[in-house]
């Protein structure tokens, strides 16, 4: 995939962003089905991915939407047959933490802590996502500057 293809793929998530602020959550809330061979699952899952990803590269400051995303994916992480950590969960906890300065989100924080006790090492994942959001900096600024 090259990185124009990527570049108008977050940039699809603008719309999903602005129908949110608007106050349809439709796409990206938590919508469970059940899957006969998977189990418990989230229809829009790859959906709050795609806004969390359009969330941290085009550096959207929006708290509100952070901790609602947050707040649908901790649903999913509880429920899900495959709880696991997840990208979107990765994502998002860098992006709360900037507004946790004053504990704000540390009951969804814990929350995310127990959601993933199926994972014994998840949460050290955690310095992995520090290192990977050092080395993509400059690439991920790039992708919406349009270079």
């Amino acid at each position: 995939m090259g990185t124009e293809r990527l570049r108008t793929k977050i940039e699809e998530q603008q719309a999903v962003y602005q129908a949110l602020k608007a106050g349809d959550s439709g796409t990206v809330c938590y919508k469970e089905f059940q899957s006969g061979e998977w189990g418990t699952d989230d229809q829009n899952y790859t959906n709050r991915l795609r806004l969390a990803y359009y969330l941290l590269y085009c550096h959207i400051e929006d708290e509100e939407a952070v901790a609602f995303l947050f707040g649908e994916e901790l649903k999913d992480r509880e429920r899900n047959s495959f709880q696991g950590i997840g990208s979107t969960l990765e994502i998002l906890t860098h992006l709360i933490r900037k507004y946790n300065g004053d504990g704000k989100y540390a009951g969804l924080l814990e929350r995310a802590k127990n959601a993933i006790l199926t994972v014994p090492a998840a949460m050290t994942r955690t310095d992995r996502w520090r290192m990977i959001l050092g080395k993509t900096a400059c690439w991920t600024v790039s992708i919406c500057a349009g270079k």
